[in-house]
């Protein structure tokens, strides 16, 4: 007999390089978003430090990320043909 209705584990974050110490951060603020799964609050965490500017205070992490958006963007204008 199959079982339904059971949720798959997600993988543990340190499986993406996350230390200890990030994870433990990740769980709590995952805590703070009411127990949302680790993607929605990096999701949302990640949207609240780029509409707040945060990127600003960082200016080399700035300049690498607004040159790897013109290279996707460029990209996705190619034909790939």
């Amino acid at each position: 007999m199959a079982t339904r209705g059971r949720k798959k584990k997600p993988p543990s974050l340190a499986l993406f390089g996350f230390s200890d110490d990030m994870v433990e951060h990740i769980e709590d603020l995952c805590e703070g978003y009411v127990g949302a799964p680790p993607h929605r609050a990096l999701t949302e965490a990640l949207r609240h430090f780029f509409n707040n500017k945060g990127i600003e205070a960082e200016p080399e992490v700035q300049r690498r990320y607004l040159e790897a958006r013109a290279r996707r963007e460029a990209a996705k204008r190619t034909p790939t043909n």
